[in-house]
């Protein structure tokens, strides 16, 4: 019988700091696909972002906030046409100690490279790098 009471103060108690902790989820973001070779980008994210597709085609919303303290805050690499499209202003693309923004087009012969933006690309070596 003592163990029994036991067990259901546990429980209550548990139950109750769940209750009052207000736990809401973690939120999540990334450059997820959509279709085919298009990736959009969307909400806050601290881990480095990396596209390797044909064809790559990247968008992002207006809550793409990417600010990884290591490596390169998006790597697109591609080959035939790449496009990286930023209409909304996103508030900011960068890394402490890498590259905002890198888009290498592994094209032999024909393929091109759109960047279109609105937003701020910033990084700790640099903002934007097309080798």
């Amino acid at each position: 019988m003592a163990n029994s009471v036991k067990r259901q103060i546990l429980l209550s108690t548990t139950m109750l700091a769940g209750a009052l902790s207000g736990y809401t989820g973690r939120a999540y973001a990334a450059c997820v696909n959509t279709s085919g070779s298009t990736y959009l980008c969307s909400g806050t994210e601290v881990v480095p972002q990396t596209i390797n597709t044909a064809n790559a085609t990247v968008i992002t919303d207006s809550t793409m906030d990417f600010n990884p303290m290591f490596g390169n805050a998006l790597s697109i690499r591609s080959s035939g046409d790449v496009s990286y499209t930023d209409n909304d202003a996103s508030t900011y693309l960068r890394s402490s100690n890498g590259v905002g923004l890198a888009v290498t087009n592994d094209s032999v012969g024909a393929g091109s490279t759109h960047i279109t933006t609105a937003g701020v690309i910033d990084g700790g070596r640099y903002g934007m790098i097309i080798p």
